[in-house]
């Protein structure tokens, strides 16, 4: 008799990221279960996924809302959340009810340290790893006025994506703008030190880490283009194997306990020949397929530490290629719209563009194209992921006063 495969239940399901774990997830003979996140018309969906659960509105609702709906529904042996608001609120049912389904994500403790820009950086600097300094408004005004054309980074304390709310600022007027817009509209500001220095000396690190706060796995790589270019998602990069990325974050991650995947993003300060941490976002990352690609099965590894942590061994780093590049393209596109738009000689912009694109693997979106191109003609998913992602620290009670 044939034992019935295992159920996993991946959200969201609508992006790159989801589509790639649900695709691997399935190669391994697991049953893939989708929440319906409602943002896809109808029919748009990845051919991946076994099973889908349809939420009744579930666009106008918070996923930590509906999650146990869908948990209750399908039964799953573990939850694999893709971005934000979904990993906290795997977290609140893990910690409501421990027996509804097998995670690995961190402590709410611990989320809340990492995603707060604010207590993550002064995490750094208390264990002695390197990190732009943090400004008080009033001091950076100070700052701005004792040193003319001086430039620092306003930003929300967390993380909404796509480079919201980030503004850079070397005047008293253009400061209190930015912290006025972050503390009004994105729950704070935080003002930091800005380190000179083009796209391509920012790094990321991907960590995953078992129940026990054990390392399974790392991955590291580089950004060649980022959309908005003033601060945003990878829209093309490279796969590196910085090892000293990974030794020089394990402190931070054993000093939480962590346990979960993780992404840092680091920016190399060419002043001191050192990189520095900007944030840490404690999810899987958007360019999981170019994990995937490079041969880090992080989705098989992901699944096995929620499921049975004890059958799951580490890997070596970098157990991976590297040197891989790494295209997402619409945001590749609109990217390279922008500067198009922007001015200038347009041949040189789009040579660059290629030169940068060289040798990026498009299978993986081919293989499944009617979420991509429901993404293309439905882009109200990032301002319901904010709002869900408010709710959800609201839920948690993780919304720090300023500290």
């Amino acid at each position: 008799m044939t034992s019935p495969r295992p159920r996993i239940l991946v959200a969201p399901t609508s992006t790159d990221a989801a589509v790639v774990l649900m695709r691997e997830l399935r190669r391994a003979g697991i049953a893939v279960h989708g929440a319906d996140d409602g943002y896809l018309p109808r029919g748009l969906r990845s051919r991946h996924c076994d099973h889908w659960h349809r939420v009744t509105h579930a666009a106008d609702r918070h996923v930590k809302d509906y999650l146990p709906e869908i948990v209750a529904s399908a039964r799953p042996h573990a939850v694999l959340p893709v971005n934000t608001p979904a990993t906290l609120a795997a977290i609140a049912l893990r910690d409501s009810d421990p027996t509804a389904a097998r995670t690995n994500l961190p402590t709410a403790a611990a989320f809340a340290a990492a995603y707060d820009k604010r207590e993550c950086l002064a995490a750094c600097c208390r264990l002695g790893i390197p990190s732009p300094k943090v400004h008080e408004p009033a001091a950076a005004t100070a700052v701005l006025r004792r040193s003319r054309g001086t430039k620092l980074v306003v930003k929300p304390r967390l993380d909404f994506g796509g480079g919201r709310g980030v503004r850079f600022v070397s005047d008293e007027a253009a400061l209190g703008a930015a912290v006025s817009y972050c503390d009004e509209r994105l729950g704070g500001a935080i003002v930091q030190e800005y380190i000179p220095g083009d796209v391509t000396r920012l790094a990321m690190l991907l960590v995953l880490f078992g129940p026990d706060s054990r390392l399974v796995a790392a991955f590291t790589s580089r950004k060649l283009r980022q959309y908005p270019s003033a601060g945003g998602a990878m829209t093309a990069g490279e796969s590196t194997a910085e090892v000293q990325l990974l030794e020089q974050l394990l402190p931070l991650f054993e000093a939480w306990q962590w346990r979960g995947p993780a992404e840092v993003d680091l920016k190399l300060d060419e002043r001191d020949g050192r990189y520095k941490v900007l944030e840490v976002n404690p999810r899987l990352p958007a360019y999981l397929r170019l994990v995937v690609d490079c041969g880090l099965d992080l989705p098989a590894l992901a699944a096995g530490l929620a499921r049975d942590p004890a059958a799951v061994s580490p890997v070596p780093f970098p157990a991976y290629v590297a040197g891989r590049n790494y295209v997402c393209p619409g945001p590749f596109g609109r990217g390279l719209l922008a500067e198009l738009r922007a001015g200038g000689p347009c041949w040189s912009k789009l040579a660059a563009a290629l030169d940068d694109a060289r040798g990026t693997r498009l299978g993986g979106v081919l293989d499944y194209p009617l979420p991509f191109l429901g993404r293309l003609v439905h882009w109200r998913e990032a301002e319901a992921d904010q709002a869900s992602t408010h709710a959800s620290l609201e839920h948690l009670a993780l919304a720090h006063d300023d500290r």
